[in-house]
């Protein structure tokens, strides 16, 4: 990525970053802090149009009964 000057970052994380989660404070503090790197890291670079964060949700099969 240095050498050709060009490259992506994508972090994936969790809402649990944002919301909170009982009894997982040390995952919620990773998660808000990965998030928070990136949108620093987004506003300091000169180039970067907008932080790549992905939060993918929980998969739930149709036919699995949940709602």
């Amino acid at each position: 990525m240095m050498r050709k000057r060009f490259g992506r970052i994508i972090a994936i994380t969790s809402i649990v970053g944002v919301t909170g989660n009982p009894g997982q404070g040390n995952y919620t503090a990773s998660k808000a802090g990965l998030i928070g790197m990136i949108k620093t890291l987004g506003a300091s670079t000169p180039n970067a149009t907008s932080p790549p964060i992905a939060s993918p949700g929980i998969y739930c099969d149709a036919d699995d009964g949940r709602t």
